[in-house]
């Protein structure tokens, strides 16, 4: 399932195009498919399947790093554009780079991939883009008015907690304070 959910940034990658998201395909999984990777990955960490699944797990990191550059350029764009959906863009930000940290860094931690100098360079990258998203977070003061949020919008409310909770797990593993456990 993630592989075929996946075909069409396969596609983008090939293309060298941008890929939206319009809930299509991995996009309309939970956190953009992140969980759906996760849970294959720990699937096949822990035995299930061989070399063959080994690999083809490994062989969504390039998708990742595509989706590094592509979803910033548009999230980025769109808060230019849209500045007053600063809250959602930003919370959209955070989530989609804390998962990506969290994926990749368990990938690593589990022995299904050992990052190159080029893609850990794009790791640091990354994890850069989540210290600065989270600096605009507190400079809004979006974390100081959550009880308000939680009344304005509530699901919006639901993405900082929970997505605040991936980012700083990717945070932790990205500077080595985090340990993956299965």
């Amino acid at each position: 399932r993630l592989d075929a959910e996946s075909a069409f940034l396969r596609e983008g990658v090939a293309a060298g195009v941008d890929v939206p998201k319009r809930g299509q395909h991995l996009f309309s999984y939970t956190c953009g498919g992140a969980h759906l990777f996760q849970g294959v990955a720990f699937a096949v960490a822990r035995g299930h399947g061989g070399e063959a699944e080994r690999a083809r797990v490994a062989a969504h990191v390039p998708l990742w790093l595509f989706r590094l550059d592509s979803e910033l350029r548009q999230i980025d764009a769109a808060l230019q554009a849209r500045p007053d959906y600063g809250p959602i863009l930003v919370v959209q930000r955070m989530k989609f780079l804390g998962h990506l940290l969290e994926s990749l860094h368990k990938l690593a931690a589990m022995g299904l991939w050992t990052p190159s100098e080029a893609e850990g360079k794009r790791l640091d990258y990354a994890l850069a883009q989540l210290v600065a998203t989270v600096e605009l977070i507190e400079r809004a003061g979006l974390f100081a008015k959550l009880p308000e949020l939680r009344v304005a919008n509530e699901q919006l409310y639901l993405d900082y907690v929970g997505d605040a909770a991936h980012a700083l797990r990717g945070l932790e593993l990205a500077i080595g304070q985090g340990e993956v456990r299965y």
